[in-house]
């Protein structure tokens, strides 16, 4: 999956050809409906575990990255119903801060980048504005940019914990059978878990050491998760004329 997933035109986020913008509220989150899959860092699993499947899957560069699954379907996400509201309780970090993203300048300087093709962004005056009259940064950009922030380092923590996953050898590929109830089925493929086997067979010190770190219930927060496969269906089912 792409990092860049809703993003279309982005732009450093800049004071004199942003003064006078403004970010209206999302009325639909439309924008997302095609993503089968979002981003996911640790922070999140406790609460996107009660309502998505935690999978992990690869990256273009052969990494393996850590996700929220949203549908079956490539290009479908399940849980944007059909006034473009997200049907869940908790929504991912990485749909919350767009059209907002971090660009990195190098490995020690990130810019701050807005989607300019993000139809919230206005000059009507519609929202928060970006700037105020001396051309600082509002608290609305300020509070966003604390947001990418902790997002960020959150996200390098996750890929450090994927990273452990793999140098213990705990994530073996699978694929997830759906079936509709319509008695149609669907397999997802591609996807990655922890392998419940090899995890009761790690060596009591590495288990201490997981249990200690917080990823040992990280990696029962992901287990449970699969569960929610089970409501793709009910999911599939609402979408329905």
């Amino acid at each position: 999956m792409s990092e860049l997933l809703f993003y279309q035109k982005l732009v450093p986020l800049n004071k004199e050809q942003h003064r006078h913008h403004f970010f209206k509220k999302f009325d639909s989150l439309n924008f997302a409906m095609s993503a089968q899959s979002v981003l996911l860092t640790g922070s999140e699993y406790a609460e996107a575990s009660k309502e998505y499947p935690i999978v992990f899957v690869k990256a273009p560069d052969n990494s393996i990255m850590s996700v929220a699954l949203l549908g079956f379907r490539q290009g479908e996400n399940l849980y944007i119903d059909a006034s473009g509201k997200w049907d869940a309780l908790y929504i991912p970090a990485y749909v919350r801060r767009y059209p907002f993203i971090f660009s990195e300048v190098n490995a020690e300087q990130l810019v701050v980048c807005v989607d300019e093709d993000c139809a919230e962004l206005n000059t009507a005056g519609e929202g928060q504005p970006l700037f105020d009259d001396q051309g600082a940064a509002s608290p609305f950009v300020n509070n966003m940019v604390q947001f990418m922030q902790d997002y960020q380092a959150d996200f390098k923590r996750t890929h450090a914990f994927v990273e452990n996953l793999q140098q213990l050898d705990l994530l073996k590929e699978t694929n997830a059978k759906i079936t509709l109830n319509t008695g149609e089925e669907f397999l997802i493929n591609g996807i990655w878990v922890v392998d419940e086997i090899k995890l009761a067979a790690l060596d009591d010190d590495k288990l201490l050491h997981l249990a200690r770190s917080g990823e040992l219930g990280r990696i029962y927060a992901h287990l449970i998760s699969l569960s929610n496969l089970n409501h793709f269906s009910s999911l599939e089912a609402k979408k329905l004329p």
